[in-house]
């Protein structure tokens, strides 16, 4: 239905994707598509073609993308609009990831995405501290950093395919994710996703990689106590947070934030935590809080002394090259954000990427 629609508006530069080439010649005769129109490739793998471009140093991703406008990043125009449906993180860790190393998606532009998703995969880029530490994880505080998402609706699991079979309908449900699993075999969530124009005015594109590894090597467990952690990098560093005026003044009490958010709130890197203490745990923390502390740790004079730096210069395993493709979707949720040296561009060109929903 949606690809009749597009066809039928004579949008030009329109891409459709199809993984299954035995649908090829069922879909150029029922919708009379022109040339160069319908491809046959798995837009939704790209994370799996980067990973194999990191073995041999291929080019799969090049070639999917070729063709597509770049574009500046604070460009009023964006360089594409997708459509897709999405049924694993991987996606959208590898949108993340571009973002984090620069290269692939991120040397394209800033684009829009109209995506169909689950409710458990929704819950883990739209969820809030006060969901619990099972969902707010820090690639959720990576996400809303990145990226501005809204919900814009709800539809039937049963207009997509693979139809879900729910052989467990009667057992009791006793935590949220189960429920959300649950959910999920009804109705599915329509959300829009785009990365933030202003991304760059609270994070600079050369601290991206310092942000990843703050990420990674300080939410491997979100009870971990942000003092007692950062004085592991600085000593005595926690008296200037205990100590700060920004840490300590009261502020206008808020409404508490809903357990996960329609909409997604603005960034900002001047958002302190109310009364820092010894004991307020990373967990506790908002997104804009976390870059807020981030931007303020690597601003201490001692940093650039500091293991930290250390530790992000080490020698890490070439991308994806040290292990084996990830299959469980629970287990690569905190996969760590790094960032890597591939340097992957995308050749110039004008046609703009619409992919139908399947």
């Amino acid at each position: 239905m949606l690809t009749e629609q597009l066809l039928q508006r004579k949008l030009k530069n329109l891409r459709l994707y199809e993984t299954d080439v035995s649908f090829e010649s069922r879909l150029k005769s029922q919708f009379n598509l022109p040339p160069d129109v319908l491809r046959i490739a798995d837009f939704n793998g790209l994370w799996r073609l980067s990973y194999l471009d990191g073995f041999d140093s291929g080019r799969r991703v090049v070639n999917l993308l070729q063709g597509i406008p770049n574009k500046k990043w604070d460009d009023d125009d964006l360089s594409f609009r997708l459509f897709s449906v999405i049924g694993s993180v991987k996606f959208l860790r590898y949108l993340m990831n571009s973002i984090t190393n620069q290269n692939e998606f991120y040397s394209l532009g800033r684009y829009e995405m109209i995506l169909v998703m689950s409710p458990l995969l929704f819950s883990h880029i739209a969820s809030t501290k006060n969901a619990g530490y099972k969902l707010y994880r820090g690639s959720t505080i990576v996400f809303q950093l990145y990226f501005e998402h809204e919900f814009l609706g709800t539809v039937p699991r049963k207009h997509f395919l693979p139809w879900n079979h729910n052989t467990n309908s009667s057992k009791k449900l006793r935590t949220l994710h189960q429920k959300l699993i649950q959910d999920g075999a009804e109705e599915w969530y329509l959300v829009k996703i785009m990365p933030r124009r202003n991304l760059y005015e609270h994070l600079l594109p050369d601290n991206l990689a310092l942000f990843a590894s703050f990420m990674t090597q300080h939410y491997v467990s979100r009870r971990s106590r942000v003092i007692p952690t950062l004085e592991h990098w600085i000593p005595h560093c926690g008296a200037r947070l205990i100590l700060n005026g920004n840490y300590t003044q009261k502020k206008v009490p808020v409404n508490p934030l809903p357990g996960q958010l329609l909409k997604s709130q603005p960034l900002s890197s001047n958002d302190y935590v109310d009364k820092m203490t010894i004991y307020t745990e990373f967990g506790e923390l908002t997104p804009s809080q976390v870059l807020t502390l981030f931007n303020e740790f690597i601003n201490w004079s001692d940093f650039h002394q500091s293991p930290f730096l250390q530790a992000v210069d080490s020698p890490k395993p070439k991308p994806n090259s040290a292990r084996s493709v990830p299959t469980d979707e629970e287990d690569v949720l905190d996969d760590p954000i790094e960032p890597t040296s591939a340097e992957q561009r995308v050749s110039d060109g004008r046609v703009k990427k619409v992919k139908s929903l399947q």
